[in-house]
């Protein structure tokens, strides 16, 4: 399934700016109408009075309502990640894309490293796909950043999606193509035995190619994908694909260790 865009850092910074304005509102009007509850409107004259005595009458909605829009905001807030934490995250991502595609003069979009997130919940037409999905966080580079698929990964791990869905259900680096059986080369004239090959090598509906080669959207011929751990627990998947056929370098993926040391962090304050 085709999901939505990334969220570029600058709207992030523009988001939690104005969220954080109005968390900061709601709390000083709070403040202010529990300050002029009790006050005489006849003492502030003739042009406050009124005014005074409306905001009396109203100082029990905005009682009510006012600290349940603060924790509604900290969530929104919350929701969107921390703006300085998120731009770390690309930079991360950005230094590791380098370090393991560093030998390769090709576009830099046709290397890339995408950080994977678990979500429980994720908006539907379909009640029953609500449920568990990965969907992209972050992505390396400025470019390719919308229509990222999201993949899906239900308690059964059976019917976990791709080749970061089979990364979900794994502890170590997952490598497709291994050694032993590369991707075929795909594109729109391509034989059904080929896509279906490289279906069952990626973890996906042979539908779904068909249509990415239909649309002459180009097909990644090497992956590599690692679960995201976070206190202990599943957080992601960090998914590295590549244009070129041969197998991504093990050794250099395991250099990941060092820029997990100060992923870890960041990923505690998105």
């Amino acid at each position: 399934m085709e999901g939505s865009g990334l969220l570029p850092i600058e709207q992030r910074r523009w988001i939690d700016w104005w969220l954080g304005k109005l968390q900061i509102a709601t709390a000083f009007s709070v403040t202010l109408f529990g300050a002029v509850l009790k006050a005489e409107p006849s003492h502030f004259g003739e042009a406050l009075g009124p005014l005074v005595g409306g905001m009396q009458r109203w100082a029990w909605l905005v009682a009510v309502a006012g600290p349940i829009i603060v924790v509604v905001l900290q969530w929104a807030r919350g929701h969107f990640g921390n703006p300085w934490a998120w731009d770390a995250i690309q930079k991360i991502l950005d230094e590791f894309s380098h370090e393991v595609f560093k030998d390769s003069r090709d576009p830099d979009d046709y290397h890339r490293v995408t950080l994977f997130k678990h979500r429980k919940w994720c908006w539907s037409w379909n009640p029953s796909l609500m449920r568990n999905w990965l969907v992209a966080a972050a992505r390396s580079g400025h470019l390719t950043k919308e229509r990222i698929r999201r993949f899906r990964a239900p308690d059964d791990g059976e019917a976990c999606q791709g080749v970061v869905g089979f990364a979900w259900r794994h502890r170590d680096w997952v490598l497709v193509p291994d050694d032993r059986v590369p991707l075929p080369s795909l594109n729109d004239t391509s034989p059904q035995d080929d896509i279906e090959k490289y279906a069952n090598l990626c973890k996906v509906d042979p539908a779904w190619v068909t249509g990415q080669l239909q649309k002459r959207r180009p097909l990644a011929k090497s992956y590599a994908a690692l679960r995201v751990q976070l206190r202990g627990k599943p957080w992601g998947v960090l998914v590295l694909d590549s244009r070129n056929p041969e197998p991504i370098d093990k050794e250099k993926l395991d250099r990941f260790k060092a820029y997990a040391n100060l992923l870890t962090p960041l990923l505690e304050r998105t």
